[in-house]
């Protein structure tokens, strides 16, 4: 019996736990654009459950995207170059999330940061290793997968 208390407090915990991620990366990500002056409606916001990795799903018009990627100073990726950066975080993107946004398809602009920059430091503190953002034009979607950096 004992044991099986031990289990369910386990659980609660866990569970928690995936929902403070979920609203920390939702405050975290309001909080760049907010800085970008830009108030999309986000839909839906997930976080991996061993990593530092996340995605938010926003409502995204051309004037959205200009002013995120302006604001934190985002270029269009090249996926014909041989960039391991990009490589990496593309993998990582898909080998955790199912989101069709996240695989490569016609009609998708990619867009991404740098490493660690300045921009995606955060209020807190705390900073972003990367961000990219896929937007659908047609459907008025972007997915923003972003990654918390260490230390």
């Amino acid at each position: 019996m004992r044991r099986l208390q031990l289990f369910r407090c386990a659980f609660v915990l866990i569970l928690a736990g995936c929902s403070i991620n979920r609203a920390g990366l939702a405050n975290d990500i309001q909080a760049l654009l907010d800085r970008c002056n830009v108030k999309p409606k986000t839909t839906n916001v997930i976080m991996a459950n061993r990593s530092r990795t996340g995605i938010v799903e926003i409502s995204a018009t051309a004037a959205d995207v200009i002013a995120i990627t302006n604001g934190v100073g985002l270029r269009e990726a090249d996926l014909s170059a041989a960039d391991p950066d990009l490589s990496a975080w593309l993998s990582d993107g898909a080998s955790q999330f199912d989101h069709p946004l996240l695989h490569p398809q016609e009609g998708i602009k990619i867009f991404r940061s740098t490493r660690r920059p300045k921009t995606l430091t955060l209020p807190n503190g705390s900073s972003f290793e990367y961000m990219l953002l896929f937007w659908d034009k047609a459907k008025g979607v972007a997915l923003i997968q972003l990654s918390y950096a260490y230390g």
